[in-house]
Formats: C-alpha cells, structure tokens, sequence
C-alpha cells in the first residue's frame, strides 16, 4: 500500500505527551545560542551584556509574547484509524515583542511539547503546543477516505492519433487509489474517456470516474496533424493475456494460441488485437518435452519483424500404470461437458474418468512422472459434482473452495491450495447433464524436482463422496523454481544436496543506514521496549512484540517496514512488582488484512488464549479463542495459516493444529534438531538455548531456537500437516558471523556491550517471512532489534546451456574444465566509420569512429559511436549482409559533455526496451532516448530508476527477464523491474577479473560494457593495446559464476586497440574492438565457444 501519511497516534494515558524530534547541527547550535539570552519570563537581550545591563543602557528587550502553530502544506490526516501527527508536520514558531515591533523566530520539535488527544484517530481535534509557558493549539478535522485519483498501469491500445479522432480506452489497465494512498475497487465499466476531439500536439489523454470527472487519470499519446499521421511498421508481437502452449510430444507447428490474446505493436506505440492465422510462427521442429524452455518466432502476416514469444509446455497425467487409485472407480466412455471460463457449457464428448466410491474410508489418487529438470510447473484437474442440488429452476452444483475439498502432496511435502481456488457453480435443468459438467482448476503452483516426482491428490471434503475427475495435466514453461528459503532447505533435503547445512545462507542488513531499533516509551519511570519476542510483516509494515531487557514490561510496536520508524505502539503487559522474565513473554501472527493474533508465554493454565488485535491500533479486538489443554502448560509459539483456517501452538514440547475456533484437530510431537546450543558464562554458568517461537506461511511453520550471547540459532520447517520436511541435526547449528574489518554496514550492532551484562546482550529471534523474502530476526537486548535478509544460490536446480557464454563458463566450472575459445576478425577485417553533421555547425561533420557499446534486439543490432574526445555520441543501426556489418541508419549526434573530451572514458552505453533504445550518458549519468524504428530523439522511455541513488554508470535491459541491471559509478550494482523500480539495494559491488593475463598492465584493465542475457550479467574489461578481452560473469541474484578470458585472433594492422563491446546474435557471440590512430574505427570479432572441452576426461 502507498503510504503518504498513514498516521496513528501514540498514547499511554487520556493524552499522550510527544516530546521528539531532530534538527540540522548548526540550526540547533544557533538556536541554543539564541535561547541562552532569554530569562525565565521569556525576555531575551540583544547582545551579550546581562539584563541589567541593557536596561541601563536603554536597549530593549525581546519578549516572548505568544507561540503559534500551523500544519504545513500538503499534511493531511485521514479518518482511516492510522492518523499520528508528529512534530514535523507542523511550522511552529514563537513571536517575540521588541518595542513597538513584533517578530517570529521558527522553534523546533525538540524544544516544544506537542499534546495529541488520544481519541485523535477517530475523532481528530485540537492539538496544543507549549513553548516557555506559552499555548496555542490547531483544531484538525480528519478527512474521509474517498476516492482521489486513477492510475494508468497499461496504455490503452491506441495512443497514436491524428487530430480530430476522439481518445479510445479498449485495452486500458488501471488501479484506483483514494486520497490516504489505499487502493480503491473500481471496475472498467466505471470509467470513461475524456469525450472532445483531439488536437495536433496534444500529449495526454484522460479518464474519469463515470459519475465523478473530478476523479481522473492520464497517459501518454501523441496527436499530430492528418498530413504527418503515420503509425510506422509493426516492430513486434506480444502476449496481452493467457499463454501459448504445446503439448509434450508435439512441435510448433502444433502451437495452440486459443486461450491467448496477442498484439501487434507498431513504431508508433499503438497495439492491435491480433487473430493467429494472421501470425507467421516458426521454431525447432523437434518434438518438445516437459520441462523444456520452448519460444517460437512470431510474425505479423502485415509486418516484417518477428518476435520471441515463450510456450507453456502441457504434460497430461493419464489414467495409466504410474497412477495408483485407491476409493476411486474408473468408468470408461462417459459423456462429459466442461465449463468455460465465462461459464457457458461446451459441447458434450466421450471421455473416461474416475468417480469416488462414496463408502470409501480413503480417496487418494497417486501419480508418478518424470522432469528432466527442476522446474516451476501448474497443477491442473477436471472436476465434476455428482450431487447437484434441486433448485426451482433445475439442479445446481454450488461453488467451493477448493483447499476443503482437496488435499495435494509434491514427493511427500504438503502443498496447501490457496484459498483463492474456487470451484464455481454449474447448473442445467438436467441433473444428470448437471452432473458431468466439468471445469479446470489451477490447483497450485509446485515446484518439481529433476527425475521422478509423485503427485498425490485426495479428497478431504464433506462432498468427497461425489467427485469426479477427468484430466490431470501439468504446464509448465521450463523455468527454474524461485525456493523461498524453508523451500530451498526442504528441496535440498529431498534431493540429498547437503541437506542438513545450512552454511551456504549468507545474510545481508535489511536497513544499513538505520542503528538497532527500540522504543522508547518516553513515559517516566518506564523502561525502553528493546528485546524482541515475535514479529511478523504485512502491507509495507513490520509488526513486533517486544520488552525492556528483563521483560519487566512489554508491548506491540508497528513500524513503517522501509525506514524501520515505529508509528504506533500499544502497553501489553507491565509487572509492578518488578517480577523479571528472561525468557520468551509471547508470539503474534499474522491473521488478515485488519487483525493479528497474540498468545501469551506467561499464562500457565490448562486453558491458553490466543487474542485478536487490530492492526490500525494495536488494541484488542474483543475477540478470543479457548485452546483447552489436559494439564498446566506456558504456550511458546503461535502461526496461522490464512488458506486453512488453522492455528499451530508449540506448547509442552509439541505442536498441536486447532481451527480458527479452538477445535483440536491433531498434534506432532517434539522438533529433532536435538540438544539446543547452550552458553557458558565467564563465571562458569550454563544458559540453556530454548525455542523461540513459531512462524512461517500458508505452506509451512518454521520454528527457531535461541541460545543467549550467540548468534547461534537452530531451525526446523514443517508443512501444516506436522510432516516435519527439515531438521538441523544434533551437533548442528547455523551462526550468524560477520567480518568486523570488512564490513561496509554504516551501523554495528556486533559489540556486545557492558562485560557486566554479557550474558543477557544478544541473540537471534526468528526466521519471518515476507512474501517470498525470508528475514532473520536478531536484537540485542540493551539496544533494540536487526533484520538481515537471507540469501542462498541453489546451484543444484540451476539448468546450464553450455551454449552461451555464461552457461558454458558455469559448467566448465562445476565439471572442473577449462573454457576454451577461439575467434577470428569478422567483416573481412573491414572497419566502420562514418560521420555525422555538427548539430552546431552543421557544415562541420563529427567522425564517429569510436565504438562504445551494442546490443541485439529482435535480430538488429544497435550500436552507439562517440567522436575521438567523446564530446558528441550518436546511435547506429547496423546490417549484415553476408557477414559483413555496416551502418543502414544512424542517429542526429548528441552533445554529451560541454567540457573537454577525453578518449580514455567511456562516454555512453546503450540498452532497448519497448521499441526504445536508452542511450546511458556516462558524463553525467543522465539517459536520452531513441525512436528504435526511426533513430529520433523521443520523450518515450525511461530516464531514471526508482529506488536507485547515485550517478549511473552503464545500463542493460533484458526483456525475457523483465529487468534492468544497473550499474552506478562507484561500482554497485542494482536490479530493477521493468517498470524501473529497484528490486531491493544493491546486490554487488563489481571490481575487475582476478587474472587479467596477457595484459602487461592489470590496473589498465578498465570496464568498458554491461551486457545481459536471460541468466546471466556480462561485464566486459578491456585494455588499450591488447586483443584480449576478460568478461566476469554472475548470475541476476548476483553470484559469481566465473571469467572468460578471450583472445581475439585475427591482427589489426593499428597503433591503438581496445575491446570496447558485446553482443549476441543468433546464439553467437561477437566483440567489437575500437582502434584509433591508424585504420581507425570499428572492428568486430566473432568467437566459438569449444564445447568439446566437455567430452573429455577431466
């Protein structure tokens, strides 16, 4: 959710006293030196002398008279239960009386109090402000949430027009977001376009709200005059909706694109809705398998350019002798009818299927099959209900949620079938008719292993007994599994890869700028809440539990998740008697979208509650729910899964499964992970490890340990049937280290403090997740909290092509090869070279002899040239003829620099997206863009990344990937979606190739090109003077995958030679060289890439 001012007051009392804030060093020195001349009666001198003094010299006082407070511009607080003002929020200032004259002097957060009603949230109010004896107050009416505005997510289909045409909206995606920044519900048929005829240099169009034109959204078109419309060629085809898809066994020519909505997209940027028999499609004729990565070539009957489109590869699960059924009966030449997606009935076909035997104690059905790969595929079923109910109108089978009536297993692990997956009601006025209407489920998402997989499906439901199914089938399009962390311990543990380590997790800070985090109450008497018990995140926030170091006192404190600033907290539990607890004091999770769900550590009872609590205000909702125990017992660890419905507690050395109303449902007992760590003081003493807790998601419960003065910490995953799929074994345990010396992080939070206290300092709380991202939890318990984020590379599901150069580097190196390359000097030792008009002097022409960077898109390759001084750059598309590359268009030059040039830097970098070419100013870190058909300056494409700080260096963007690797000039690099917006911070920081032999001089050795495909990041070094290039290579999570050291055979008869740049095309490679001085120009290198290096004993 956007948060623009998503505000919760802080209360402890009827009213709550903020005394915080911060201001500039040198505003505050000056400030304090201003505040040092006034008296106790707000009387302040004008120079040095005392008051006595002054009066005597007949200077006049500044006298303090009043104080006044306004909200600043654009501050809003909203009737949305999340308003907290802050200080910042307000200009406050103190008027002071000198004579006859008045005047005000700004005072800051640190030296007012600001005094917020408790019942702000809700009701809003007057809120007062004390300076020095003086009051005011500013009286807030909080503003009802309301629909504000609509954002554009998807262009229309047409944004190219000429004047007099009206704006059409077919094809437009949108997302509504009220005045608070929350997402709003509005459906298309809500919206309109702005109805008035277009005119020549227009560059918006707008929609409305249907019965509101005040709430509007816009995009980007272009209008221009009926004489210059031109909408330019088709340049590619995309996929707008569904997939295409191969079954296993057949090749293209077989493609179905009936559930796939394709668009040509012209030069221009408008889209047309394209019917595939007017598509050219053409790819291998091998036969595809499951598993493969399949991408055909399309082509617009209309158009010249073909476009790589990726096919979801359907394997069908028959009825045969891999599948084992048991309380199913299997009934041959049925007619069957299935639901379409927009719920009408197709027409009726013979098919065998299977129908439960409703007596059956157990329905189960179990297939086995093979992947050559580990790959992410979909799960899919056809199913039926035998026992549609009599209606007035004829006989309906009512919709369900799947997860209550299906349970699914991947080789023996629980998947739980989200909530989401409903069986939508059918009906016909003929029950039996009614009874074999079938319709397709996406059941799941699995991850499935290389080799031989088991499926097992089994009907759980009150309706079990009446269930039908027809097909099972898989679709997938051969993409490696993305594992969240508990998936990667449990896949390593299936497949026996070093099941039991966990030593290949590394961990980075999640907020490196920001110091441990506590809170502060700022209540007198009242300690700070800076050990951590539990947390969880949820829509952008961070949700703790936590005490004062002896646990003496606790609360919930909500932080904003990106700063780690806390917005609200709310007092659980205080111990008066100043009873100290060490140990853990509860847990919380998460519930829904407005609760959280809270159990107590320090309740022994036969009977634990676990308490709902609101999320808006961190108070109790009202709600409870009893778990009944058969004896005495402290609950240690709560998790809910959101799908199921269903709580698991660790309580008494077990975990039991109860419903969302405190139905035991069934238990496990005791983790394996053996003897927890424990800790010997300096004195002798052993502190015991114990369990921390429980977390995890809807498809599985992790559950930690902690071992005081460590960052030693053990870890157990269960699926939410208590299978217990991972386990540290006894003498095994995972500790978080850390390199004092190398460390970059601003913040440390490794010292462990007072000697005196060394036993109660540290220690790791939990594994959380959030989303697919997992975070371990660590505090110090003098200081506050950390968060450090887990990283891991499963190399053992990576699939390797050797064909191209990162995949052969990989595998040379995981076979313990060496690569092997030879090249030859493309373009019969042909140099390019051409020159371009002086934008400023256009008798004078700019010789473009410098190659600096290219790059392949849809089969052209595009380069980007620079003048001898780098002063002036252009782009240039290149065509081959025979072989042989030379300009066919390029661009006006730029001027990139008015400063003096200097031939050594490498002056810019070039990268397409969206028809665009990015051309990547290295002087000034800036971006210009290019019209990809027509080579002209454009204001399309994207100019900055969100998320991303600093000068940027070199830019690439890969389009099966979706993402930009962006590299800035002090070396670090970044990932960004397609959108532009940062995947996170920097995931390495580049530095050169180790061995940089043949060059006689390694410091020489400088980057000259980012390059990516759709695994891998190029960098490309090079140095003047040698024909050898070195490319370090790593994958898009950032490891390092190896070095291709590269000679180029072939001489240059020249004084000065540089690789400067890469690209691949058709699965070749080649690297361009820039030679100066003598037989100036561009040079092009085409290099193989040895694969029988691989068909050798090592």
């Amino acid at each position: 959710m956007k948060k623009i001012k998503l505000i919760g007051a802080i209360s402890l009392a009827s009213i709550g006293v903020i005394v915080a804030g911060s201001l500039p060093l040198s505003s505050y020195i000056q400030y304090q030196h201003y505040l040092a001349g006034i008296d106790a009666s707000g009387n302040k001198s004008n120079d040095s002398t005392n008051g006595s003094e002054s009066k005597s010299s007949g200077v006049e006082q500044n006298t303090l008279i009043s104080i006044t407070a306004k909200l600043k511009d654009g501050i809003r607080y909203f009737d949305n239960y999340r308003a907290e003002p802050k200080k910042d929020d307000f200009d406050v200032a103190a008027v002071y009386q000198n004579g006859g004259s008045t005047k005000e002097e700004t005072i800051y957060g640190d030296q007012f109090e600001m005094v917020v009603p408790e019942n702000f949230r809700t009701e809003g109010g007057s809120i007062i402000f004390n300076f020095k004896g003086k009051s005011t107050e500013v009286k807030i009416n909080l503003v009802k949430v309301a629909l504000e505005t609509i954002k554009v997510t998807k262009n229309p289909y047409i944004i190219y027009y000429k004047e007099g045409e009206r704006l059409q909206i077919d094809g437009i995606q949108f997302q509504a977001y009220n005045n608070d920044g929350s997402e709003a519900k509005v459906d298309l048929n809500q919206i309109v376009a702005e109805d008035k005829e277009l005119v020549a240099g227009q560059k918006e169009g707008f929609v409305t709200l249907k019965h509101n034109s005040n709430v509007k959204g816009s995009f980007p078109i272009t209008v221009v005059s009926k004489e210059n419309y031109d909408q330019g060629n088709i340049v590619s085809v995309e996929v707008t909706n569904g997939e295409p898809t191969l079954k296993e066994g057949q090749n293209v020519s077989e493609i179905d694109f009936s559930k796939t909505e394709l668009t040509a997209v012209y030069a221009c940027g408008n889209r047309r809705v394209v019917n595939p028999i007017d598509l050219d499609v053409s790819g291998s004729d091998k036969a595809v398998c499951f598993g493969d990565k399949v991408s055909v070539n399309v082509k617009d009957k209309k158009g010249e350019k073909s476009s790589k489109l990726w096919v979801k590869i359907v394997k069908e699960l028959p009825f045969d002798s891999n599948v084992s059924i048991t309380g199913f009966e299997k009934k041959i030449n049925q007619t069957t009818y299935m639901r379409k997606d927009d719920g009408s009935v197709s027409e009726s076909e013979n098919s065998d299927i299977i129908s439960a035997n409703d007596t059956a104690d157990e329905k189960k059905i179990e297939i086995k099959f093979d992947s050559a790969y580990f790959i992410k595929s979909d799960v899919l079923i056809d199913v039926a209900f035998s026992n549609p109910q009599e209606t007035s109108s004829g006989y309906l089978s009512s919709s369900k949620v799947a997860n209550r009536e299906f349970s699914l297993k991947i080789n023996g692990v629980s998947k739980v079938i989200k909530k989401d997956v409903i069986i939508k009601e059918v009906s016909d006025s003929d029950k039996n008719k009614a009874s074999m209407i079938f319709q397709r489920l996406n059941l799941k998402e699995v991850d499935l292993n290389k080799g031989q997989n088991v499926l097992e499906l089994s009907l759980i439901g009150e309706n079990s007994g009446s269930i039908s199914l027809k097909n099972f089938s898989l679709a997938a399009k051969g993409e490696q599994p993305l594992y969240t962390l508990p998936e990667y311990q449990v896949t390593k543990t299936l497949v026996n890869e070093d099941p039991q380590s966990i030593a290949d997790i590394n961990y980075s800070a999640f907020n490196d700028k920001k110091e441990c985090t506590g809170y502060d109450t700022k209540v007198s008497g009242e300690k700070a809440l800076t050990s951590m018990y539990s947390s969880f995140i949820d829509g952008g926030y961070y949700y703790t539990y936590m005490g004062s170091f002896d646990g003496t006192q606790s609360g919930f404190v909500k932080y904003e998740l990106d700063s780690l600033e806390p917005v609200l907290y709310q007092e659980v539990h205080k111990w008066t008697d100043g009873t100290e607890n060490w140990g853990m004091l509860g847990d919380i999770s998460d519930i829904d979208e407005d609760r959280f769900a809270f159990i107590s550590s320090t309740n022994h009872s036969k009977t634990q509650e676990i308490v709902y609590y609101s999320k808006n205000t961190l108070k109790p909702t009202g709600e409870k729910v009893e778990l009944r125990y058969d004896w005495e017992l402290n609950a240690k660890g709560l998790a809910y899964n959101k799908s199921l419905e269903r709580f698991a507690v660790y309580a008494g050395g077990e975990t039991r499964f109860f419903s969302k109303d405190g139905t035991f449902l069934y238990k496990r007992g005791e983790f394996s992970w053996g003897t927890i760590p424990s800790y010997t003081n300096q004195e002798g003493n052993v502190l015991a490890g114990e369990t921390s807790g429980l977390s995890g998601n809807d498809d599985f419960i992790i559950a930690t340990t902690f071992t005081t003065n460590t960052y030693k910490y053990k870890m157990c995953i269960l699926d939410w049937d208590g299978n217990e799929l991972y386990s540290m074994p006894e003498g095994g345990d995972s500790c978080y280290s850390f390199d004092v010396s190398t460390s970059k992080l601003s913040w440390e939070y490794w010292p462990f403090g007072d000697p005196a206290y060394l036993p109660w300092q540290n220690r790791i709380n939990q594994v959380i997740m959030d989303g697919d991202d997992a975070y371990l939890v660590g505090c110090k318990y003098y200081t506050g909290f950390f968060l450090l984020k887990t990283k891991f590379n499963a190399s053992f599901a990576k699939r390797v092509d050797s064909s191209i150069l990162g995949g052969y580097v990989e595998k040379a190196a995981s076979e313990k090869k060496t690569p092997n390359f030879t090249s030859s000097l493309s373009n019969n030792g042909k140099q390019i070279i051409f020159s371009v008009p002086n934008p400023n002097d256009k008798t004078q022409q700019l010789e473009m002899k410098y190659i600096c960077s290219t790059v392949e898109s849809n089969g052209d390759v595009y380069a980007s040239y620079s003048t001898n001084d780098g002063k002036w750059g252009c782009v240039a598309k290149l065509k081959e003829t025979n072989g042989i590359y030379d300009v066919e268009k390029h661009s006006d030059a730029v001027e990139l620099t008015e400063e003096e040039g200097n031939n050594w830097f490498k002056s810019n970098q070039i990268f397409v997206k969206d028809n665009v070419i990015g051309l990547v100013n290295s002087w000034k870190g800036t971006i210009i863009n290019f019209d990809l058909e027509t080579l002209k300056k454009t204001d399309k494409g994207i100019t900055s990344f969100e998320g991303i700080n600093g000068k940027i260096n070199l830019v690439s963007y890969n389009p099966d990937k979706k993402r930009y690797a962006v590299l800035l000039e002090n070396n670090d690099l970044y990932i960004a979606d397609e959108n532009g917006k940062a995947l996170g911070g920097q995931i390495l920081n580049i530095s050169k190739p180790e061995d940089t032999t043949p060059a006689d001089n390694p410091s020489d050795v400088l980057l000259r090109q980012l390059y990516t495909d759709s695994d891998y990041i190029y960098f490309l070094y090079g140095q003047d003077g040698c024909l050898h290039t070195w490319i370090n290579i790593v994958d898009w999570d950032g490891n390092k995958v190896g070095t291709a050291s590269i000679p180029l055979n072939g001489k240059i008869d020249a004084n000065n030679i540089r690789p400067e740049s890469i690209f691949i095309k058709n699965g070749s490679l080649y690297i361009s060289v820039r030679v100066a001085f003598k037989n100036e120009g561009h040079y092009i290198y085409k290099v193989d890439l040895d694969q029988a290096i691989f068909n050798t004993a090592s």
